[in-house]
């Protein structure tokens, strides 16, 4: 069965996280954007569409 390609924003301070989320989901055959902080993930959404959003809620700023 396949499953639908999603593009998806990780947003975490994280660095190990983003590049590990990033990795599976990649593999699953979706398309990635990863950004550390949430001023960065409001500039990509003016100008991208995504279907999907990983967000870490404890951040600095």
């Amino acid at each position: 069965m396949k499953i639908h390609t999603l593009k998806i924003i990780v947003v975490d301070d994280d660095a190990a996280i983003r590049f590990s989320l990033k990795q599976v989901l990649e593999k699953e055959g979706h398309i990635i954007a990863v950004v550390e902080n949430g001023l960065l993930a409001l500039e990509q959404l003016k100008s991208n569409h995504f279907d999907l959003a990983f967000v870490d809620l404890k951040m600095p700023g």
